[in-house]
């Protein structure tokens, strides 16, 4: 609906926002830039580059511990862009949901979205089994989207688009058509097994929910395939420790486990562990996986893609 320019790939940092900045044309009418942090102030100074009328915090999680010093590093670097809308007279979108994020921009001007129906923008959770769809007043939103922790992104999209007068036919058309890619939350269903692929990046908020969400849709046979979850600092052994407990939890019997902090924290006798994604993948050269639902996981350097040629 908008002649626009937005973030390409992950160039979200000092140098990719300056890229996507330079993009901006004099036809431009709505400029989308994404700004990312691991170090405290970071979001200050893209904040201060970018000079954003709108703001939008999708959540904030445990990730990127050891740059930021622990959650509360998180926290505070986050907030600095709406430390920077509330300073320049602009407006933040926040999911009403998050008392935090509610918490933070209460002095800001907001509009909210989300289940609860005192939000601006009320949407309903429809149905996810496995694929997410939602509503708006009387309109369905099929999404090719995984997982109902993806209820608050589709959301947060649907809200900004009603904001800036889309119709609600080319934001149903906009979510239908989505596909979803670069291991992000992708459902990939081959000749033997059906993937939930979801091995961008992981963190501790991102790690449970991709659990509790894969109980839900996974039939009998089913597979964790999981890989540390890195830069988490001091606090990386008590994070696995607790994504350990929360499989045993959910009763998971087939677990293979990836990388080096999983490796030597884990004792439980039906969990498999390898230190490195090229010993899982010998593994399976060897012991065939058949019929079965998947969900690999794990953070970017860990590569579990490469894993997917032995799941065919």
């Amino acid at each position: 609906s908008y002649r626009i320019i937005h973030t390409d790939g992950n160039l979200n940092n000092h140098l990719g926002v300056p890229l996507t900045l330079l993009n901006i044309k004099p036809d431009t009418q709505i400029a989308i830039v994404e700004m990312g942090a691991n170090h405290p102030k970071e979001i200050e100074v893209l904040a201060r580059l970018a000079r954003p009328d709108y703001g939008i915090i999708t959540n904030i999680g445990k990730a990127h511990l050891e740059g930021f010093g622990g959650f509360e590093g998180v926290v505070k670097t986050k907030n600095e862009l709406y430390c920077h809308l509330r300073e320049h007279d602009g407006t933040a979108f926040v999911n009403i949901e998050n008392p935090l994020l509610m918490q933070l921009s209460s002095e800001l001007r907001r509009y909210t979205y989300g289940a609860n129906t005192q939000a601006d923008y009320h949407i309903d959770r429809e149905k996810c089994n496995p694929y997410l769809s939602v509503k708006y007043k009387d309109q369905t939103f099929q999404t090719r989207l995984v997982g109902d922790y993806n209820f608050e992104n589709v959301a947060a999209a649907i809200a900004v688009g009603l904001h800036f007068e889309v119709p609600e036919q080319k934001i149903a058309a906009a979510l239908e058509t989505y596909e979803p890619s670069n291991n992000r939350s992708q459902v990939i269903q081959t000749a033997s097994n059906r993937i939930i692929m979801d091995a961008y990046n992981a963190n501790p908020v991102s790690m449970q929910a991709a659990l509790r969400n894969f109980k839900t849709i996974c039939s009998e046979n089913n597979l964790l395939v999981l890989g540390d979850m890195r830069e988490l600092g001091k606090d990386s052994e008590t994070e696995h420790r607790s994504i350990l407990q929360l499989i045993d939890t959910l009763g998971f019997k087939q677990v293979f486990l990836v990388g080096s902090e999983f490796s030597k924290l884990q004792h439980h006798p039906e969990y498999q562990t390898f230190d490195t994604v090229e010993m899982l993948c010998q593994h399976l050269e060897n012991h065939t996986i058949r019929h079965c639902d998947i969900l690999i996981k794990g953070s970017r350097g860990i590569r579990l893609e490469k894993t997917l040629p032995y799941f065919q």
